[in-house]
């Protein structure tokens, strides 16, 4: 598995580069989703994003019960 605390600073630095990244929404918010997806990207190997949607969705409402974001 990754180190997530690298992961994590990469994830801070890029952020605001991303266009997704919604401007009233702080940093905070985000890692539970970028950690699912990591995490996803090694449950779920050689698979394509829309092979794995509902479940990477399903894992990460389920990890992060009452997350800010949907």
């Amino acid at each position: 598995m990754a180190d997530l605390t690298k992961e994590e600073t990469s994830w801070r630095g890029q952020h605001s580069k991303q266009p997704y990244a919604d401007k009233k929404v702080s940093y905070e918010q985000y890692p539970p989703a970028y950690r699912t997806g990591s995490e996803g990207f090694h449950k779920y190997p050689g698979k394509k994003y829309e092979q794995i949607e509902d479940d990477l969705a399903l894992d990460y409402e389920r990890n992060q019960p009452g997350a800010a974001l949907p």
